[in-house]
């Protein structure tokens, strides 16, 4: 008879490191933040995510979670966040892919800058809050995220179409359309 003993952790543990709870029982700065998202995303469906289907209204809703963002690029690189792609950010920008988007170690909480560093808040180019992190999952973040936005753009005030912002998601935006708008 062979006896021994098995153990099924979880991919990427690490024994002996705590990333969201220390032994005392407090949570660690990620643990906050993940349990921050955690109930925001409860306030804003009021049910599992997983079931959820994206109306206007909760699209909407994320401009207020997305919020706490560091004031210029050189901020965001000091907390700890990292560059992303931002084509999709470019309607305001000068000149070509002037717009820099950056996120939270999360992946989260998204800031977009233009090129003097400092944070854009048009509706047409603002960071907004990710459900589902392109990180963690393309395709939930394809449906969290990006289809809503084509669908009812940043905000209420937010003044592009749907065939701009398609347009804008694969860098083909040009300057000639911001002329036919």
């Amino acid at each position: 008879m062979n006896n021994y003993l098995e153990h099924h952790g979880i991919k990427g543990q690490k024994w002996g490191v705590r990333r969201f709870q220390r032994e005392d029982g407090t949570r660690t700065p990620v643990g906050q933040l993940r349990r921050r998202q955690k109930r925001i995303e409860q306030a804003v469906f009021g049910r599992s995510k997983k079931y959820r289907v994206m109306r206007k209204e909760d699209h909407y809703k994320r401009n207020k979670i997305n919020d706490l963002l560091p004031d210029t690029a050189e901020d965001a690189v000091k907390q700890g966040w990292h560059k992303i792609v931002a084509n999709a950010h470019q309607f305001t920008s000068e000149g070509k892919h002037d717009n820099v988007k950056y996120v939270d170690p999360s992946g989260k909480f998204e800031a977009v800058y233009d090129k003097l560093g400092k944070l854009v808040t048009d509706p047409l180019d603002m960071g907004s809050y990710n459900f589902s992190p392109s990180e963690t999952s393309k395709r939930a973040h394809v449906r969290d995220d990006v289809i809503p936005w084509i669908l009812y753009g940043n905000s209420p005030d937010d003044k592009s179409t749907k065939k701009q912002r398609a347009l804008a998601l694969t860098g083909h935006y040009t300057k000639k359309m911001k002329k036919r708008s």
